[in-house]
């Protein structure tokens, strides 16, 4: 299989030991295995434990140190890329669970491992002349951004080749282990976070660092247009091999948001939408499925080179082993499940035993390590995406949307032209709508004022610009009137016209606010 599926449990952290929380969960390293004894109550009040039962690739405990996931996930990876070839390392879990704290020194020694396979290679090796190369930026809101290059907005662009390129993404070659640690550093802090209900110091974009080898193309190799994209003191090189890693944003619920700022909820939205746009990918790319829904984000756009041709990518699920982080820590291992497509579940045969302090009932279930590995089917629907997609505006006109997490190829004009009239079609009808109805509902919203904030972003600079042009314009005829025999008649013409249409330029401007104003109030009341 390419893709690969491990799980790390860190250990309770300060604030949940003052709770008094318990540890719920329990792993097997031989086995591979990992259990969540869920606590539940029934409809008497009597309380019990339901048992999830996983297995996976690897399990690491919190005993488990980084240097052993390093040499049991990323060591694989660092000789599949020296061997010509595509890999990447991600973590995923919920906002505190630890995935900064996994992913952090992971690159650091794959880049040390790269450098001394390099220096040890002897000439007629393939990887003798290799160079290290490396770029990090952040995808956040759907935009991208360079780490190294003071958060400098990039475009992700498609070429003749169907390869992705991210333009404007600045890269540096590495020699020493200090430069690089620099340069990480460098990232780590120019990167995006914040603070949720879930967690104080939340990472609020997804991270990707790219460690890319670059093979120098012979004299007698090089065409024309090589020797005219790199002068003479510049070599061009070819891309050997590519080791990436992802460190994903924190899933949440829409209950962990509901305490916090518009910001938050749209980010949090945006990264639900992404993550759930990834699982799918790798899926069908597992499944060997004739498409795989790359453009479904900004996210699996810019990683489509890392998953496709001879490539491996390795999926670390990160886990709180509290209790209050039951929900999220279920969410978490069943879309790690979901991604490897093998499950143990629990059935009947044998009680459970409960931790101590619960009192359990006669929950009947077999042993999981009797229990044979079964493929899941996929069950066809919608999923939320396409729910969300197929709300459309109800007067017909061309609401602004992300679909599959991309603008829609409407033109800018059309994009802000949201009617006050469609708006309300949001909210009207929310006093009847389920939970769910509600959700879909608002993450329809989401991307609506996503879309609409790019609009607005783009009239406001096309309005700049324009404004710039008008006192130019008004600077060359206030030249001309201030000399003699200059025509004041034709001055105050000229003088009326450019008020008018700046008043009207303002107008335009002003009304585009209002209409952003409304869907956020519509926010706010969902």
């Amino acid at each position: 299989s390419k893709i690969r599926v491990s799980v790390r449990k860190r250990p309770l952290n300060a604030k949940e030991q003052s709770r008094k929380e318990r540890d719920i969960c329990t792993s097997d390293d031989i086995s591979r295995e990992l259990t969540v004894w869920e606590p539940k109550v029934k409809v008497d009040l009597t309380r019990f434990v339901e048992k999830h039962a996983f297995s996976f690739d690897a399990v690491f405990d919190e005993s488990a140190s980084n240097d052993d996931v390093y040499v049991s996930e990323v060591a694989p990876l660092v000789e599949f890329a020296l061997s010509r070839a595509n890999a990447t390392c991600f973590a995923y879990g919920q906002t505190g669970s630890g995935k900064t704290y996994t992913m952090q020194p992971l690159p650091g020694r794959a880049a040390r491992d790269i450098l001394a396979a390099v220096n040890r290679a002897e000439s007629a090796d393939s990887r003798a002349d290799l160079q290290l190369w490396v770029s990090a930026f952040e995808i956040y809101g759907g935009r991208v951004f360079d780490l190294l290059n003071g958060r400098r907005k990039l475009r992700v662009l498609e070429d003749s080749k169907s390869q992705i390129c991210v333009v404007g993404l600045q890269e540096y070659r590495v020699d020493a282990d200090d430069t690089f640690d620099r340069l990480v550093e460098h990232s780590t802090k120019a990167r995006c976070v914040g603070s949720t209900g879930a967690n104080a110091e939340s990472s609020r974009s997804h991270a990707i660092l790219q460690l890319v080898l670059k093979k120098p193309i012979e004299l007698k190799h090089r065409n024309a247009v090589a020797a005219a994209l790199a002068p003479n003191d510049a070599p061009a090189t070819e891309i050997f091999g590519k080791l990436s890693f992802i460190d994903l944003a924190g899933s949440e619920r829409g209950a962990d948001t509901t305490d916090n700022d518009r910001q938050t909820r749209i980010e949090g939205a945006e990264i639900n939408k992404s993550l759930l746009a990834l699982k799918e990918c790798i899926r069908a790319l597992d499944s060997g499925a004739s498409h795989v829904p790359f453009r479904g984000s900004k996210l699996t756009e810019v990683l489509r080179d890392s998953f496709l041709g001879d490539s491996r990518t390795v999926m670390i699920a990160n886990i709180s082993p509290a209790e209050g982080s039951c929900e999220h820590t279920l969410n978490t291992l069943r879309y790690a499940d979901r991604v490897k497509e093998l499950t143990r579940g629990t059935s009947s045969g044998e009680p459970i035993v409960a931790p101590p302090s619960l009192t359990t009932a006669s929950t009947p279930t077999r042993d999981p390590r009797t229990m044979a590995f079964a493929p899941r089917a996929s069950t066809p629907g919608a999923t939320r995406q396409s729910l969300i997609r197929s709300t459309p505006p109800q007067d017909g006109s061309s609401a602004p949307s992300r679909v599959n997490g991309r603008k829609s190829t409407t033109s800018a004009s059309r994009r802000a032209s949201v009617s006050a009239t469609t708006l309300p079609t949001f909210v009207d009808s929310t006093a009847s709508m389920s939970r769910e109805e509600a959700e879909q509902a608002h993450d329809a919203l989401i991307n609506v004022i996503l879309g609409e904030e790019d609009s607005i972003i783009a009239a406001h600079r096309g309005h700049i610009e324009r404004s710039m042009e008008m006192v130019k314009h008004e600077m060359e005829f206030l030249a001309r009137v201030d000399k003699p025999g200059s025509a004041v008649d034709a001055y105050v013409d000229e003088l009326d016209a450019v008020l008018a249409e700046r008043a009207a330029d303002v107008e335009r401007l002003r009304a585009r606010v209002d209409k952003f104003r409304t869907l956020l109030r519509q926010e706010e009341e969902l």
